[in-house]
């Protein structure tokens, strides 16, 4: 099977990783009584989701084709304005330096410091994954071992007390279906990272959230869950595995040594308008 090209890679990986953040948030929408005040809604081609307990544009975004929907972009704005909230959106990027603000019709976007970045891909079958750390265990996340998933991500993301039950929540809708399945990873049987591999419907296996904490690192984990989240896509039958990282990470250079490559780069812009 040959890597799609950049442009075909680009449409799927964007793709891939809305579809994982609507699940979460359709997750959050699924716990009774709506305690974290999710919503979701759909205008033409747009789709809109907002979680109004956390701020974070993870869960507070629109996604897209802004250009191709002006009237559906504005409908949506407004969607969000009445329920207190100004999306993010995510924008391909096709130069090294961001704009700093961007318009789309009537409406200004700034960009967000600290949201930029890198999207690779692969055709599953080109990756070449390496043997993980024989010092590293991995294990499926249960709904025994989740609150330790959720502490990890929430540790190694310093995520504020306000956001860490709509992530453990999120999480914990997420994985109790069939569409993604999360892991742990233990050193001298301590858990010490987690990450999740997201099955999108275009056939791209999305490796999404991955966290390991600050003591742990340079251990081996991040490889380890690479490893086993390529494994569960060969499973699935996934034609394309899809990630995301900072340019200048070690998630990057982990990413590259199993063969995914550079797709483009992504930034997030909040609507100011």
């Amino acid at each position: 099977m040959s890597h799609p090209d950049s442009a075909l890679a680009g449409s799927a990986i964007e793709t891939a990783s809305a579809e994982y953040l609507c699940a979460r948030v359709a997750a959050l929408l699924s716990v009774e009584g709506n305690p974290h005040h999710a919503a979701m809604r759909s205008q033409g081609p747009l789709q809109g989701f907002l979680v109004q307990a956390t701020a974070s544009p993870m869960v507070n975004r629109i996604v897209g084709d802004l250009r191709a929907a002006p009237a559906a972009l504005t409908e949506l704005l407004a969607w969000f304005k009445s329920h207190g909230c100004m999306p993010a959106i995510p924008l391909i990027v096709h130069n090294r330096r961001p704009a700093a603000t961007e318009i789309f019709g009537q409406h200004k976007f700034q960009r967000l410091n600290g949201w930029t970045h890198l999207q690779f891909g692969s055709a599953i079958d080109a990756t070449l994954p390496p043997a993980p750390s024989p010092a590293v265990e991995v294990e499926e996340v249960t709904a025994a071992s989740i609150d330790t998933f959720a502490t990890i991500h929430a540790e190694a993301f310093r995520t504020p007390p306000a956001g860490q039950p709509v992530n453990r929540a999120s999480f914990a809708g997420l994985l109790s279906g069939d569409s993604a399945k999360g892991f742990i990873a233990r050193v001298d049987g301590t858990a010490v990272a987690g990450a999740i591999v997201y099955f999108a419907n275009n056939g791209v296996a999305y490796l999404a959230t991955a966290a390991t904490r600050r003591a742990a690192r340079s251990r081996g984990c991040h490889s380890a869950l690479i490893v086993c989240r390529i494994a569960a896509a060969r499973e699935r039958g996934c034609q394309f595995v899809a990630a995301t990282a900072t340019p200048n990470s070690q998630s990057r250079r982990n990413l590259e040594r199993f063969g995914l490559t550079t797709s483009h780069m992504q930034t997030l812009y909040r609507a100011t308008s």
